[in-house]
């Protein structure tokens, strides 16, 4: 994980809702760094999904919740 601190932040808080708006995911990390290069890169290692709707929310996977531990 590039962005660690960060990263790890938005997955305690999604192994705890399991889903959470991208706004949500914001506020979680607000003092941490670029919010949107720990998104991409949490998607693109498939520790979290993101799921469109009318807002952008994001769902954690098996996988994330395994590293959430």
């Amino acid at each position: 994980m590039k962005n660690g601190n960060t990263e790890k932040k938005i997955l305690k808080k999604l192994s705890e809702s399991l889903v959470a708006n991208r706004s949500e995911l914001i506020e979680v990390a607000k003092d941490n760094g670029n919010i949107d290069n720990a998104i991409s890169s949490l998607v693109e290692n498939e520790l979290i999904t993101p799921l469109y709707g009318s807002h952008t929310t994001f769902a954690i996977t098996q996988k994330g919740i395994k590293e959430a531990k």
